[in-house]
Parts: structure tokens; C-alpha cells; sequence
């Protein structure tokens, strides 16, 4: 019955909007053509499913329909996506994501993680889709520039912050760098923490985190805090900005965004955690201590379960 109601709304959304999202639609290849190359099947996809993706970015962004109706709309524009090829494109970009990574090497002794990888590209794809011209590129070419480079770079530098910079020329610069690269492999949060010099009582980081104190009430401590918070997240890649964005300035749930991605909800948890992981790096120890009470350390705390 709910699914009946459902289609039943589908066609009224559809026809609201006057398929407007569709118009763009055009089979793959014809009947008697050549096999296109990977490069042409992607581009043709990617044209399939552009008007798709755009259309649910601006559902999402959409504050004026309430959270069941866009829920409703979603899973229509999600079972279309599916029809027109979504899979299929996830596949394309995961081939060519293993090709590239396969060209370019890994990296050092800790490696970049593949299938990691792969889904920066696809988050990162999903939310600039919207913005690609095929009048100006070829999707390869596009593609090539503005995510698979993008994602890589992140990467590697998430690895070490000095991935293809020149080296520093003087001490005060090496020292710098290697700092850089400390902070890059963040502490566990069960690393125990000594609570007093010379004392033997100590505690994890993330009962340290959990410890309650009075209520902060200067302004100008919560003002610092604050531009700390910003300049922290400024260090995350674009991929981490993008589904930050989507959790919690578009309002997506974790189900929505995996059932777009093609992953399940428990990775996309599992994918929260490490950005989280990494922004408490980026912010440092010092943040908790100094910013225990304000909204930001809390934003920390549920952010991390």
C-alpha cells in the first residue's frame, strides 16, 4: 500500500516539476554503434544522471517541503538514478580510481587505502556533478582536474603534510615539517593521558574529552575557539567539507547519503569517525583543554561516538 502511495506521489512530484530533471536523458548507444570506449560510456552516463543529481541537490537544499515529502521525493529520484544508471557509473569511477592509483603509486610506507579512495571520488563526484559543462569539456578531461587529482592530493598529504612541496631549505623549516607530519597521524583516543606531572594517575583521551567543568562565561574565549574550529576544518579535504555538508547543513541522514553513494549506512558512520578522528588532530590536544565548555568541543563530542 505504501509503496502504491508512493509511486502514486512520484508521478504528482514528477509532473509538478515538469520532468524537467529528465529532459536530458539519452540512450547510451544505439543499436548497430561501436562499443564506446570507457572514457565515451562515462561521459554518456554522466549525462544520463547530471539533471538526476542536480535536481536532489536542490531538493536538499530545499527548506520549504517538509522532512517526509523530501524524504518520499529522494527515493523517487534515487530509483531513477538506479534505472538510469547510477551502478554503472560507481563502477566506471572505481576502474578508473584503481587505474590511476596503479599509475601513480601509493605512496610511502603507509599507504593510501584504495577503496578510501574510491569513495572521496564518489562523494566528491556526487556534489560537483551538478556544476559540470559538457559544452566546455569532455567528462574525462573535467573529471581528471577537478576530483581525481583533487582526492589524491588530499590523500597523500593526509598521509604527509609534505607530499610533492619543495623541501625546506632551513632547520626551522624541517623542524616545521616534521611537526607536520606528527600531527598528521593522530593519537588514539584510548592513549592513556597523565593527569599530573610525575603522578602515576592518568586516563584515556576520551574521558578527558567527557569530563564536565563550569560553564565558560567569557565571550572572547568561545570567539577563540571558534575561529580554531574553522581553521581546522579548512585542513580537512573536500571530499571530508563535502559530507560534513551534507550531514549537517543539508540535513541528510546517513541512510540518504549512503542509498546516493551506493554504500551502507555503517560505512558512512564509520567514514564520520575518521574525519572526526582528524579534525580533533588538526584542532590539537590543547583544544580540549582550552575549549572544554564552548559549542564546538560538544560539536566534537557527538561528532566522535
Amino acid at each position: 500500500m505504501k509503496q502504491a502511495q508512493e509511486q502514486a506521489g512520484s508521478w504528482e512530484w514528477i509532473n509538478s516539476t515538469g520532468g524537467a530533471w529528465m529532459n536530458n536523458a539519452a540512450p547510451l548507444f544505439s543499436l548497430g554503434e561501436s562499443r564506446p570506449s570507457l572514457a565515451d560510456a562515462t561521459h554518456a552516463l554522466v549525462l544520463q544522471l547530471q539533471p538526476i543529481l542536480r535536481e536532489r541537490q536542490r531538493l536538499c537544499a530545499d527548506t520549504s517541503i517538509g522532512t517526509e515529502r523530501r524524504a518520499q521525493n529522494l527515493r523517487i529520484l534515487e530509483r531513477e538514478a538506479q534505472r538510469q544508471g547510477l551502478v554503472q557509473l560507481h563502477q566506471r569511477l572505481a576502474l578508473i580510481c584503481r587505474n590511476y592509483v596503479a599509475r601513480k603509486g601509493t605512496g610511502g610506507p603507509e599507504c593510501l587505502d584504495i577503496e578510501s579512495f574510491v569513495e572521496e571520488v564518489i562523494l566528491l563526484t556526487h556534489a560537483r556533478l551538478p556544476e559540470f559543462n559538457p559544452d566546455k569539456a569532455r567528462f574525462s578531461t573535467w573529471f581528471g582536474s577537478h576530483i581525481l587529482r583533487q582526492v589524491y592530493t588530499d590523500m597523500q598529504r593526509r598521509i604527509d603534510p609534505s607530499w610533492q612541496r619543495p623541501e625546506p631549505t632551513t632547520a626551522a623549516g624541517r623542524a616545521e615539517r616534521q611537526i607536520a607530519r606528527r600531527i598528521a597521524r593522530p593519537d588514539s583516543l584510548d592513549r592513556p593521558v597523565r593527569l599530573s606531572a610525575g603522578g602515576d594517575e592518568s586516563t584515556s583521551q576520551a574521558e578527558l574529552v567527557s569530563v564536565s567543568y563550569p560553564c565558560v562565561e567569557d565571550g572572547l574565549i568561545e570567539e577563540d575557539c571558534r575561529e580554531r574550529f574553522v581553521e581546522a576544518l579548512e585542513q580537512l579535504g573536500e571530499a571530508d567539507k563535502v559530507l560534513l555538508t551534507r550531514l549537517y547543513l543539508l540535513g541528510e541522514t546517513q541512510k540518504e547519503i549512503a542509498a546516493s553513494l551506493g554504500r551502507t549506512p555503517a560505512r558512512i558512520s564509520q567514514r564520520l569517525r575518521q574525519i572526526c578522528t582528524r579534525l580533533a588532530a588538526a584542532l590539537g590536544s590543547g583544544f580540549q583543554e582550552d575549549c572544554i565548555d564552548t559549542q564546538f568541543c560538544e560539536a566534537l563530542r557527538r561528532c566522535v561516538p
